[in-house]
């Protein structure tokens, strides 16, 4: 689901995070790894499960980066980590 409104950044560096807590997932983005802005609503995981893939069945939630140049202007994106963290609650 592209994000509603635009978000503009105008720094070389942006941090990414996703959270998501019994259903509901929230993206951000941050300059400083501080101070944390919401992407885009709140979204229903249930999209990412076994019940909406029938009849073509369900092989699990992954999680991972990518970047997609929805301008067609050939952008791209250059990412230096990735860090998965599951915090039990």
């Amino acid at each position: 689901m592209p994000v509603s409104s635009e978000v503009t950044v105008t720094s070389n560096r942006i941090y990414l995070s996703v959270e998501m807590a019994d259903r509901v997932i929230q993206f951000y983005y941050s300059i400083d790894r501080k101070n944390w802005q919401p992407i885009g609503p709140e979204l229903d995981s249930k999209f990412l499960s076994g019940e909406m893939a029938d009849p073509m069945g369900f092989t699990g939630m992954f999680v991972g980066i990518a970047c997609q140049d929805l301008s067609g202007k050939r952008k791209h994106a250059d990412f230096d980590y990735f860090i998965y963290n599951e915090r039990k609650v």
